[in-house]
């Protein structure tokens, strides 16, 4: 079995597996699956946690953000403050989404309960982190 991969020209991996082919036809066959505009190469890699970089398969990386605290008062004003997100990231909160411009963001909600907030931002690897609202005093 030969390990491939189908990625783009940022290096976003769109597909990946394993060809059973004669040693002979591998080279071929891997070409065969640049398509659509999209490149092959023999290598392993997921789309979740890895990208092609010059050729070379490598680990996406973490996203060097921090959250202050990640249970907060639901009223709207208490707030769980991110820092060092990149600029352009998506944070996104019970289906609403905001774009990071600097390098803070600070994330209210007036619902009590456990909450998603996801943050995405190519190449950087998804991050998802749970913050509990709990009904103010």
């Amino acid at each position: 079995m030969t390990p491939f991969v189908t990625y783009d020209a940022t290096g976003r991996i769109h597909a990946w597996g394993d060809l059973a082919v004669p040693d002979d036809l591998v080279d071929q066959n891997i070409a065969a699956q640049a398509r659509d505009g999209l490149k092959a190469m023999h290598g392993m890699g997921h789309p979740d946690t890895h990208h092609v970089v010059d050729g070379a398969i490598e680990e996406r990386p973490s996203l060097p953000m921090t959250a202050d605290k990640v249970q907060i008062a639901a009223d709207g004003i208490d707030a769980v403050t991110l820092t060092g997100l990149p600029t352009g990231a998506i944070v996104t909160l019970d289906a609403q989404s905001a774009t990071a411009d600097g390098a803070t963001m600070a994330i209210t909600t007036t619902l009590p309960g456990r909450h998603q907030v996801s943050v995405t931002c190519w190449p950087y690897r998804d991050l998802t982190l749970e913050i509990t609202a709990h009904v103010p005093a």
